[in-house]
């Protein structure tokens, strides 16, 4: 199932791309709706895109990176910025349609209107199921390995301990109101992006002489092995490094998994909902994921590294020297608490859809407990169990895109066909 998620993203990014081509072909038919706003939907817009980008911008795309170059190459990152293509315009689907018909539940509101009755309704929950058990993998456990994994190797501190620190200090922001979480996440996540971003510029300085190779290695590693036969690429979307690319875009960004539809609020405007899903995977996947990529692949952090820490360690201690553990450390632990905390805004809304209210506080705890127990775990371990609990997602939310895009375009058919017969043959009397 994994090694064939590439073509489902494919298919049902293309088909969105085409559907939604008169929006997402032209950006000042696509962002003017968050320009002309008025001032307080742009300040929920702001607010959403904030809470949405807290869920995307963190580990996946330091660590994630990391280990999907690890594991599939230097053209990963080819096909990554490939993923975020048909990536721009899943979001832009997920966000519309979870505006128009999620009904505060996010994509498990949109599978139980779509479908209705007794599908719907057991599609929904499934959806629901997952979606919490990745809050609690994704969100929780590898949000907590990242950033007890890094802060074990510099500070004097055993990682047991750490992790006791990590609760006590996440519950002060995690037993809050959304409204806290969201000032938090305010002040954090933009500090900390700003902060990591510096330090990859810095790397990326010293050794601009290695772009031009880095570069050129990426296209070639990207296409080795490609046969020009319909057999050939087949196969070839199997390979190690288009499998790895698409997963690091989907795991950084989660488009397809419909996720990040949850940052919308059930009165959230449909027209400008889909703008904030687009701008969600440019900021994330186009820039950071990047900027990542070429940062460890300059510095040859990758060669002969055995997991995601190590290239880190590599790929900013040659030129920042072992001082870099500090702003690196700042930026992992924001970046981590960033995603922890939006997580957490989400499983509360799921919850709260599914009518589960007094869930929430068992859920808390048990989400501060998975947290702490991430950092016991491989982050290798962690981001396969991601992918495969994220491949039940998307295979849900792609074939919701599909089937209402399917059903829109027959409304669309109808209408033509009444024109036809309506307007142009006598009232439908030749019809």
């Amino acid at each position: 199932m994994l090694a064939f998620l590439p073509f489902l993203l494919i298919f049902t990014g293309a088909f969105a791309l085409f559907h939604y081509r008169d929006t997402l072909f032209f950006p000042g038919r696509l962002f003017s709706p968050l320009i002309k706003a008025e001032k307080e939907e742009r300040k929920n817009t702001r607010k959403t895109l904030l809470l949405a980008l807290s869920g995307t911008l963190g580990v996946g795309n330091i660590t994630g990176v990391a280990t999907s170059l690890l594991l599939g190459g230097a053209g990963s990152v080819f096909w990554m910025l490939v993923s975020g293509i048909f990536a721009s315009a899943l979001k832009y689907a997920e966000a519309t349609l979870s505006a128009r018909y999620g009904r505060g539940g996010g994509m498990s509101g949109v599978l139980r209107q779509l479908f209705r009755g007794k599908a719907g309704a057991a599609l929904s929950m499934i959806y629901t199921i997952a979606f919490l058990l990745l809050a609690f993998v994704l969100g929780g456990a590898m949000q907590g390995n990242a950033i007890l994994e890094n802060a074990s190797l510099h500070l004097p501190i055993r990682r047991e301990y750490l992790a006791l620190i990590l609760i006590v200090l996440l519950a002060f922001a995690i037993f809050g109101k959304v409204k806290r979480i969201l000032r938090i996440l305010s002040f954090t996540l933009p500090l900390s992006a700003l902060v990591y971003v510096v330090m990859c510029f810095i790397v990326l300085f010293s050794y601009r002489t290695m772009l031009p190779s880095v570069l050129v290695g990426i296209w070639k590693s990207a296409f080795a092995g490609i046969r020009p036969t319909i057999a050939g690429i087949l196969g070839t979307m199997t390979k190690a490094c288009v499998r790895e690319g698409f997963f690091a875009g989907l795991l950084s960004n989660e488009a397809g998994a419909g996720t990040s539809a949850l940052a919308h609020e059930d009165n959230a405007p449909t027209i400008s909902s889909g703008a904030v899903g687009v701008l969600e995977v440019v900021v994330d996947t186009t820039i950071l994921c990047t900027i990542s990529a070429l940062t460890f692949l300059v510095s040859g952090a990758t060669q002969n590294a055995t997991n995601a820490g190590e290239v880190l360690y590599r790929a900013f201690s040659r030129v920042l020297g072992e001082g870099y553990i500090y702003p690196l450390l700042f930026s992992v632990i924001f970046l981590a608490t960033s995603s922890n905390l939006c997580y957490l805004v989400y499983a509360r809304r799921t919850l709260s859809y599914i009518g589960r209210e007094r869930w929430i506080s068992p859920f808390t705890l048990l989400f501060l407990f998975s947290t702490a127990l991430g950092g016991m775990i491989s982050s290798t371990t962690l981001t396969k169990l991601s992918h495969s609990v994220l491949s039940l997602l998307t295979i849900l939310t792609c074939t919701a895109i599909i089937a209402c895009i399917y059903k829109e375009k027959r409304v669309y058919a109808k209408r033509i066909y009444r024109f036809i017969c309506v307007k142009l043959f006598k009232n439908g009397k030749n019809c």
